[in-house]
């Protein structure tokens, strides 16, 4: 449990939690309930969480709150909207709000899980959620499906001329851009009908695009492309009044 430190001249306490027994594996199966909470605030909780060998921790998707896990012990495989995926310890999961997420055991040492639970972004100021703009980009699908399609892609701002636009995460543009966030799809016969993210447009000062508004230039290995906008912000500035 935490030591609350009230500071002085502050109103806020500090609190100071120990986890050296988990970090260092010395805390032993049994010796904690599946689910410790080890301090509090009104906009976080830090807790502990363990699976037993060949359990599970599901996570249903939380209306409030994002969740970081962050997996100190054990070897598990995780579900979650885009597949199953391996995790391994000091690896760790970011669940954005509304978001579901199954944790499978695969090892023979019951899992630990440091977590993190933080009141989510829709109850601060500013914040946009990650819904359909209704603003359209149309994309060949060839371009970017050389590894197949998910039901969502990757849109990555990576600055404010140009968009990326992947189907599964692209290292080079994860590293590249200021935000990441996928979105939905439709297809168009041989295209790729990309509805951007409103917090994206809103960021870009987008409106309706009209495909003379951007350029498509494709990856050689056609896993992803960049979206000029470039003819838009011209577009812009252009119709923009003089001021005498």
């Amino acid at each position: 449990m935490a030591t609350l430190i009230q500071e002085l001249g502050g109103v806020d306490e500090v609190q100071i939690f120990d986890a050296a027994g988990l970090v260092s594996g010395e805390v032993e199966h049994g010796s904690f309930r599946d689910y410790v909470e080890m301090a509090t605030s009104s906009n976080c909780e830090i807790s502990v969480m363990r699976a037993p060998a060949s359990g599970e921790i599901e996570l249903p998707a939380d209306a409030d709150a994002d969740r970081i896990l962050l997996l100190l012990r054990g070897a598990c495989t995780v579900e979650g909207p885009s597949g199953t995926r391996p995790l391994t310890v000091r690896q760790g999961v970011l669940l954005p709000t509304g978001v579901a997420c199954r944790f499978t055991n695969a090892g023979i040492e019951p899992l630990v899980f440091f977590a993190l639970r933080t009141e989510s972004g829709g109850n601060r100021p500013g914040y946009v959620p990650n819904v359909p703009s209704g603003v359209l980009v149309k994309v060949p699908e060839a371009e970017i499906s050389a590894q197949g399609l998910q039901p969502h892609v990757f849109i990555y701002a990576l600055d404010r001329e140009t968009i990326g636009i992947s189907a599964w995460r692209i290292g080079e543009l994860d590293f590249a851009s200021i935000l990441r966030m996928n979105c939905e799809y439709e297809r168009a016969g041989d295209d790729l009908m990309v509805n951007l993210p409103e917090r994206l447009v809103r960021w870009l000062q987008l409106r309706d695009l009209a495909e003379s508004d951007y350029r498509i230039v494709p990856s050689a290995e056609h896993t992803y492309v960049r979206v000029d906008i470039r003819p838009f912000v011209r577009r812009e500035v252009s119709a923009r009044p003089v001021t005498p």
